[in-house]
Formats: C-alpha cells, sequence, structure tokens
C-alpha cells in the first residue's frame, strides 16, 4: 500500500512508487534523485519541520508539503 513520505516513521527504509506533482516538483525532485524506485530511508520526522531523508549516502531535507506528494511503499 502506497503511504506519504511524510507519514513514516525515523527509521523506516521505502521505495518511491509514484509523485504527484506538476513538471517543475516532478523536475527538481529527478535533478535530486528522487525517481520512482529510488530507495530512500527517512531519518528524523520533526513535528511541523522539514523531512530529513536518505538517499545513496547523501541527506536531504524536505518540506512536508513537498513529502505529502512522494508516495512510498516500505
Amino acid at each position: 500500500m502506497d503511504l506519504p513520505l511524510n507519514t513514516l516513521s525515523s527509521g523506516t527504509e521505502a521505495k518511491i512508487t509514484k509523485i504527484i506533482g506538476g513538471c517543475g516538483l516532478i523536475k527538481r525532485l529527478t535533478e535530486m534523485g528522487l525517481t520512482h524506485g529510488t530507495q530512500v530511508k527517512v531519518v528524523s520526522e520533526p513535528c511541523g519541520g522539514p523531512v530529513l531523508i536518505e538517499v545513496r549516502d547523501t541527506r536531504l531535507a524536505l518540506g512536508r508539503g513537498v513529502a505529502m506528494k512522494i508516495f512510498v511503499e516500505e
């Protein structure tokens, strides 16, 4: 079952299944290495702050609005 990235707990690993957004958002996320099938790990998810993820040994901070548009499966 696909879940929004921002709903995962710290330490959870998941695979991106789809991204809901316009061309600009999808282009920006693709440039960051976030594409369909990419494995990500949630590093932290502080209340109200950005979602910190790890992708291929790189840490990225995503705003909650963006993280809500990235769907993953554990």
